[in-house]
């Protein structure tokens, strides 16, 4: 690849790059909502349990159903256990 090549490559790779940065960026703050929500709901160990489990949650769907559970469940045990089937859920549906 000549140098004038590459370097009609770098908007395309800045804009990738900046994509997934603002991904990233966007699951963090949701994971932050989420558990600031279920402190709410739930209270502080609720809370600090659903952090370690969003922590392995990288699908933005599966973290809008998190989202959903935390509004439906009645318990935070319920809640919890709905959380925890989410994890990794996603990625295997998307590989």
């Amino acid at each position: 690849m000549s140098v004038g090549e590459r370097v009609s490559e770098w908007p395309k790779q800045w804009l990738r790059e900046g994509r997934e940065q603002g991904l990233r960026e966007g699951i963090e703050r949701e994971r932050a909502l989420l558990a600031r929500m279920a402190a709410s709901r739930f209270g502080t160990d609720t809370s600090e349990r659903l952090s370690s489990v969003l922590a392995e949650i990288t699908d933005p769907e599966r973290l809008a159903e998190v989202g959903d559970w935390l509004v439906r469940c009645e318990t935070a045990d319920g809640f919890l256990a709905r959380a925890e089937s989410a994890r990794g859920a996603g990625e295997a549906r998307r590989n």
